[in-house]
């Protein structure tokens, strides 16, 4: 933790009546995110925090659920960081599904119907690391697959791309490819599936050679040449 947020935990002194607030803005908003990423509950992320603090032997109280559920109400965000234009993108990017809600979710809502095809849209989005910014988006059909939708989303993009960072889905020659041909010394950051398997064009590893070597030079003294010979005729060619 920065030394200005521990500074800021506590909320200032003010002149109006009441009960003075303990905690600052900036305290629950943390504590909130902190919820959100790891999916816990109010009285979870109290207990969370406090275990973090512990750890980090930092001396400083933390709000309980019922303050961050009545503080959460109206809470003032902080602004984003601004990015600048000479400030390179760290990209992230990823898709999610999309359903379209038209007259048959009514009718299956209303009259119980049961509706034997849905309709699905893909939306892919990407994000800046650096300011939590979402860059550029694209929506398209659910057929569409994730590398196809890479080169018009890096149309929209203007800046220099530093890193790339995608799953496993976007693994393959067209999408680097497609990176390296827009930005130079661009950081590549893809995970290999689970099912890769090495290229058919690499050149066999020096046990492969050995294999094939060994069954010539048995036959080669089933013909009656000797080992110290097949030695000296392979010293001489090599």
């Amino acid at each position: 933790m920065e030394e200005s947020a521990a500074k800021a935990w506590f909320a200032p002194k003010n002149q109006r009546r009441g009960q003075p607030a303990k905690f600052s803005e900036l305290t629950i908003e943390t504590c909130l995110q902190i919820r959100v990423v790891f999916g816990l509950a109010l009285r979870q992320t109290q207990g969370f925090v406090r275990s973090v603090f512990h750890l980090m032997e930092l001396v400083l109280p933390v709000p309980d659920f019922s303050t961050l559920s009545r503080r959460a109400d109206g809470l003032k965000l902080s602004n984003p960081k601004l990015r600048t234009n000479s400030e390179p993108i760290a990209l992230v990017i990823d898709g999610t599904g999309v359903k379209i809600f038209g007259a048959g979710e009514w009718q299956e809502t209303k009259h119980g119907t049961r509706i034997k095809r849905r309709t699905w849209r893909k939306l892919h989005l990407c994000l800046d690391l650096n300011t939590g910014e979402i860059v550029c988006s694209e929506l398209t059909e659910d057929t569409v697959s994730d590398p196809t939708a890479v080169p018009d989303l890096l149309d929209q993009i203007e800046d220099t791309v530093a890193t790339f960072l995608g799953d496993d889905a976007y693994d393959g020659t067209p999408v680097r490819q497609e990176l390296a041909d827009r930005f130079e010394d661009i950081e590549v950051i893809i995970p290999p599936p689970k099912t890769v398997a090495p290229a058919l064009w690499l050149p066999p590893p020096p046990l492969l050679a050995i294999g094939i070597f060994l069954p010539f030079k048995r036959t080669a003294g089933c013909l009656g040449k000797s080992k110290p010979d097949m030695a000296e005729g392979l010293e001489a060619k090599p």
